[in-house]
């Protein structure tokens, strides 16, 4: 028990969230500085993954699952602490005070100095990353940074993934408030360590998220092991190449939805605002029945899609990939959602 009479772990996390307020204002004090204006806000903005999570959830192994997956994508990842990561010592290229470069062209930060601080300086740099991944502290307010990261010109949001102890979705107190935002803020939910609890406890623990979080997206992993396909999606290029690996895993399954010609804006948001069960990320290109000659690439993860025009188009084809967890996402469940839209579902 603290001084004050609160139990330490909420001591803990008052601290804690001070701390990252603190870092907050100190780092868009220096955004100023750095003169904000010189950062455009566009379809090309740098796609933001954050990865979040109570104290000892997982984050630090999702982490690193997605540095070292085989993504083919620059990637700056903004992390905590470097040596949790444990990165093997072959993967590192070089070391630097701030920074960790790896051998697939991934890029570790250090987020000391305040994330918006991080992020701006990014943007001063020649090599600019297809996506970051920030990763929180286990005290932090997912749903503060990713507000932090909107208020950003330049970023935008990509996917919130919050990974959450099977074993301790409930606590007391503040912890259990901190708990609550951490959950409310995600588009994907990673119900991990389910090799540790009894299947009532992962049943309860589900039911527990699923109030929270209804419009989340919830997989059960153990060691948070999950396909990168299914967090990590690139700001399109001209090569127009939908990802495949995802269909390598056992435990997901992949959709491939074609259509020949444009589609309704309004239909599209129909079917965007309720999607078949099952069903994790949605990926492609499609035109819109109102700007028929610009295509446009399609990112859906849990509650979160966006449409971007693709500067060098080069596929006349509106295509999909449609990620779901195997055995859950039926095929002609898919086929009838996506039918008053135009397309059709062919199997990977």
């Amino acid at each position: 028990m603290a001084e004050n009479g609160m139990p330490i772990v909420d001591t803990a996390v008052e601290i804690a969230k001070a701390y990252d307020t603190l870092q907050y204002l100190m780092g868009m004090v220096e955004v100023d500085a750095m003169e904000r204006r010189q950062i455009q806000t566009s379809a090309g903005s740098i796609p933001v993954s954050i990865v979040g999570g109570f104290l000892g959830a997982g984050k630090t192994t999702l982490l690193r699952r997605l540095l070292i997956a085989p993504h083919n994508m620059h990637i700056t990842a903004i992390v905590n602490d470097f040596a949790d990561l444990n990165i093997d010592a072959e993967l590192i290229a070089d070391v630097a005070d701030d920074a960790i470069a790896l051998t697939n062209g991934c890029v570790c930060c250090s987020q000391s100095g305040g994330i918006a601080r991080v992020l701006t300086k990014l943007t001063a740099d020649t090599s600019v990353p297809e996506l970051v991944l920030l990763e929180t502290s286990g005290v932090a307010d997912v749903w503060a940074v990713a507000q932090t990261v909107e208020s950003l010109p330049g970023f935008r949001i990509d996917c919130v993934t919050t990974v959450v102890d099977a074993a301790a979705v409930a606590y007391s107190g503040k912890v259990d408030y901190l708990l609550q935002r951490q959950t409310v803020a995600a588009d994907l939910l990673l119900l991990n360590k389910m090799d540790l609890v009894s299947p009532a406890t992962a049943a309860e623990a589900e039911t527990r998220l699923e109030q929270l979080a209804p419009r989340a997206q919830i997989l059960r992993t153990i060691d948070c092991a999950v396909p990168h396909d299914v967090i990590l999606s690139p700001r399109y290029h001209a090569s127009g190449e939908l990802g495949r690996s995802i269909v390598d895993d056992s435990h997901f399954s992949a959709l491939r939805l074609v259509i020949d010609g444009p589609i309704d804006r309004t239909v599209l948001e129909r079917c965007l605002s309720a999607l078949p069960s099952g069903v994790l990320r949605i990926k492609g290109f499609l035109r819109l029945s109102d700007s028929p000659n610009c295509l446009q690439a399609l990112q859906v993860v849990g509650r979160r899609w966006r449409l971007n025009p693709v500067e060098n188009e080069v596929s006349s084809e509106g295509q999909l990939v449609v990620i779901g967890l195997e055995g859950a996402m039926e095929k002609n469940l898919v086929q009838a959602h996506f039918a008053p839209a135009g397309f059709q579902v062919l199997s990977l």
